[in-house]
């Protein structure tokens, strides 16, 4: 007889389970057809026959697509329609799989019949493709609201069983891991952190790379402890929040500094040229991904994810006049209009009066109704006058006097005053091409630049062609450095120079830029 915290939490694959390649339809279609079948069968099954068909099925899955995720993770993007279907296919059957674990697991708490170790197992499993399902989510570009009050009342569940974190040997591509049922479930509530664009596709298997390692660290207290921590509300239909929690309800607190330790363990290794992990595919993803998630993490884990911003010193503006551009079309038309020497406008005009500035923002005053329906976090262009460079911001407060039908913002400056931004169109193969902003950096070594782009284009995964003068250049765009309201300014990584675009593939950069590209 096992001991609590080593008991198995599934039956692993045996000789039994086939190694199946999904590589066909045919293999795929006859996946699909025993997946049906045992979701239509679920009222009909015993606890005993429930448990062993799913982890049967589960097994055969993970065991059939782990080439087909290998190729599809590492290489960044999804090349052709193809691979964009069978991503959404693989998407699919985790969600499948998690929906049935779910009712299995469920029922089997409820069953007298059905022993606790076997439960446990199946809510195991059930939160392991609940992970892959956010993972998965993120890799075909989809965006839909989390069922979070499921995954909270089955982890209400297993506190309440008091075998929340009993650890056990699950699966997972092929590999051996070692895991508890918290450590699953917050696996699952920080790829969920993350699923809002702020990752590519490689560096989300980077860090879910790096949650599986830190599991020891993925322990919750069901008690507010003293120091940053993130907080999952388990009466709430709600992921992750920062800080403590105001009412009586119940919630688990996720201390940060645990994993801050983490993170700076895998920096130490990386200084010793150690790759971490040293196995499994995100080991073989490029450094630059691995450096964009240590940069992400640093953000979370110190809780600036979750504070506001200081203010720096402000100096007074005297209501000197200038003009918004609401939006990255707006700015866009607006730095087109001003590159043609102020030709006419077909947009009514915003302007507002400028109150007062400092070394990182403005607060202005504008009309109401000029600003309805702009919000914090929606991409604003500032323009001084007709002959400074456009400035970009982001709203980040916001406060109306609806009596004097005005509205104050609050504005965070973006971009650096002394290197205007400028259009810039990137085009790729299968993706529509689109006009974005390139935002130069104030390092003079060009690893600050970025884009504004629409956030969709992150999620898109694909290779870019850019035009600057005279050079072409192929890139791939990175971690985010801000984001908003549909929109990310995102640094970006040249990975092929001189390359021709395809035909009209790119409004050209000013030539000033080629050299800040070149030295990428």
């Amino acid at each position: 007889m096992t001991s609590p915290a080593n008991r198995p939490l599934r039956v692993k694959p045996g000789s039994a389970v086939p190694a199946i390649a999904f590589g066909t339809v045919a293999a795929r279609t006859k996946y699909e057809q025993a997946s049906h079948a045992l979701k239509s069968s679920l009222p009909t099954l015993s606890p005993a026959e429930l448990s062993g068909q799913f982890t049967a099925l589960e097994s055969r899955f993970d065991a059939g697509t782990i080439e087909l995720k290998t190729a599809m993770l590492t290489s960044g993007l999804f090349s052709n329609e193809d691979e964009q279907a069978l991503g959404a296919w693989v998407y699919r059957q985790h969600a499948q799989l998690w929906e049935i674990g779910a009712f299995a697991a469920a029922r089997c708490q409820r069953d007298p019949a059905c022993d606790a170790t076997s439960a446990m197992r199946l809510l195991a499993l059930a939160f392991l493709h609940a992970g892959e399902v956010v993972k998965w989510e993120l890799m075909v570009g989809r965006n839909r609201k989390r069922d979070y009050h499921l995954l909270h009342t089955l982890m209400r569940t297993a506190i309440e069983s008091g075998r929340h974190r009993e650890t056990g040997e699950l699966t997972v591509d092929g590999l051996q891991r070692k895991a508890s049922i918290e450590s699953l479930y917050f696996r699952t509530l920080l790829l969920d952190r993350f699923a809002n664009g702020n990752l590519t596709r490689p560096q989300i298997e980077v860090l879910d790379a790096w949650l599986w390692e830190w599991t020891p660290s993925l322990t919750g207290k069901l008690r507010d402890p003293a120091g940053e921590v993130l907080r999952a509300d388990l009466d709430s239909d709600a992921g992750l929040r920062h800080g403590a929690r105001l009412d009586k309800g119940p919630s688990l607190y996720l201390e940060l500094a645990p994993l801050e330790e983490c993170r700076k363990a895998v920096i130490k290794e990386f200084h010793r040229g150690r790759i971490v992990p040293t196995r499994g595919r995100a080991a073989s993803i490029r450094i630059e991904a691995h450096v964009a998630v240590l940069l992400a993490l640093r953000t979370l884990l110190s809780g600036a994810g979750g504070a506001a911003l200081p203010r720096a010193p402000r100096a007074p503006a005297a209501g000197t006049g200038v003009e918004l551009f609401i939006g990255l079309a707006d700015i866009a038309h607006g730095l087109g209009s001003r590159a043609k020497h102020g030709a006419a406008y077909d947009r009514p005009r915003r302007t507002a009066a400028l109150m007062d500035a400092s070394a990182t923002g403005f607060r202005c005053e504008v009309a109401w109704h000029a600003v309805a329906g702009v919000g914090v976090g929606e991409l604003v262009g500032v323009a001084v006058d007709a002959t400074s460079p456009l400035l970009l911001t982001r709203i980040v407060r916001r406060v109306d006097d609806r009596g004097a039908e005005l509205a104050q913002l609050g504005l965070q400056l973006l971009s650096d005053p002394s290197q205007p931004v400028r259009l810039a169109t990137l085009a790729a193969p299968l993706v529509p091409s689109v006009t974005c902003v390139f935002v130069p950096g104030a390092d003079g070594s060009g690893r600050f630049d970025s884009f504004a782009i629409p956030l969709t284009l992150l999620s898109s995964g694909s290779r870019y062609h850019v035009q600057a003068g005279s050079q072409s250049y192929t890139l791939v765009l990175n971690h985010v450095r801000r984001r908003g309201r549909g929109w990310v300014l995102a640094g970006f990584e040249i990975v092929e120079v001189g390359k021709a675009p395809p035909a009209a593939s790119a409004l050209e950069l000013a030539p000033a830029v080629v050299s800040r590209a070149g030295r990428k």
